[in-house]
């Protein structure tokens, strides 16, 4: 399987960290048996999960500096499945160290585990990455206050939480809610409906199969192809979408919106940039676009009727295909129809052009 770029860079750093820990190690055994669960809630340390079959689980603890014991008192429950707690002894904090990765939560400890694939996962850091490698037929539930997450080739439902880091997927074979407050969100493919948000950062996605959500208070929205409805909010950027199946809604307060291939309904907002949308062919289904402060061009596809609802307050307006008007043509507003009419196309510009064309 073809790995995605954004995992891949993703593991490579965090795989490169393990070299500078030292011998002190904590190694167990588990039995497991398909469907169980594994647990770690630690206030301390990086997660990492090797998919490496059979229905064994091993896992290693590693201490950066001294043992283990110096970081955290752990507790292993493997009455029902495997659980494992670690609570921190409080040592190891300094301000050097934290600058330098030496006693921070994230860089004092390290989890490596390896384990079957049939497996549902939940695991929690208070400061540390987490890190999911090769493919896991299970749901997956992640969750870190000072990290990053990399998940790659899951077969299940996920769920992706960090306060302070940057969250990358690949192959989600069933539905994403990944949330970070302070980072960027960088996706390959997911299949199951999906709802993805961030208060800092970007949110790239390559494919969604199914209805998608996305928000960012203060980034851009780039997405390729979205297989249902789609719903998307940024406060800050621009949004892209190179394809829509189903409805689509979106809106910005500070970019530019460029839509290729829709084709459902259409509603758009742009407080902040120019508007280019561009309607599938057969795409019947009509729009609400509304821009403010760049020009506004729709193109529509040839032979399909609209009923057209065309304003400009501080611009023009201008058809590049033949429109039945009603009542008064002038150029800053346009009524009329569209190869015999059809759904409602109502377009308005606050300070800029609308152009509509087809092709």
């Amino acid at each position: 399987m073809k790995r995605n770029p954004w995992i891949v860079a993703a593991v490579v750093c965090f795989l490169a960290v393990g070299s500078a820990f030292a011998e002190a190690e904590i190694h167990r055994s588990f039995s497991f048996r398909p469907g169980d669960t594994l647990e770690i809630e630690t206030e301390r340390g990086d997660i990492e999960y090797h998919s490496v079959g059979g229905a064994e689980l091993t896992l290693t603890i590693r201490a950066k500096n001294g043992d283990v014991e110096d970081y955290l008192d752990l507790e292993f429950d493997d009455r029902d499945g495997v659980r494992i707690k670690g609570v921190s002894t409080g040592k190891g904090f300094s301000f050097l160290s934290s600058l330098f990765g030496g006693g921070g939560d994230g860089g004092s400890i390290q989890f490596v585990i390896n384990g079957p694939e049939h497996v549902d996962l939940i695991f929690s850091t208070s400061g540390g990455d987490i890190v999911i490698i090769d493919d896991i037929d299970g749901s997956v539930t992640l969750a870190t206050s000072g990290g990053d997450i990399a998940v790659n080739d899951i077969d299940g439902s996920v769920t992706l939480t960090t306060s302070g880091g940057d969250i990358t997927f690949s192959d989600i074979r069933g539905s994403l809610k990944a949330g970070t407050s302070g980072g960027n969100i960088l996706g390959a493919s997911v299949s199951g409906a999906s709802s993805l948000a961030t208060s800092g950062g970007d949110i790239r996605l390559q494919r969604a199969d199914a209805d998608l959500k996305v928000g960012t208070s203060g980034g851009d929205i780039e997405l390729g192809e979205v297989g249902g409805w789609l719903k998307a909010r940024t406060s800050g950027g621009g949004i892209e979408v190179m394809r829509a199946r189903g409805d689509v809604k979106v809106s910005t307060s500070g970019g530019d919106i460029v839509l290729e291939e829709m084709e459902g309904f259409v509603e758009a907002r742009s407080s902040g940039g120019r508007m280019e949308i561009e309607f599938a062919p057969g795409n019947h289904h009509g729009g609400d676009l509304s821009a403010s402060g760049g020009d506004l061009n729709v193109r529509l596809p040839r032979g399909v009727g609209f009923d057209l609802d065309a304003d400009a307050d501080g611009g023009e307006v201008r058809a590049v295909l033949p429109v039945e008007t009603e009542g008064r043509r002038d150029g800053h507003r346009l009524r009329g129809t569209i190869a015999g009419g059809g759904n409602l196309l109502k377009l308005r510009n606050n300070n800029g052009d609308i152009v509509i064309t087809d092709g």
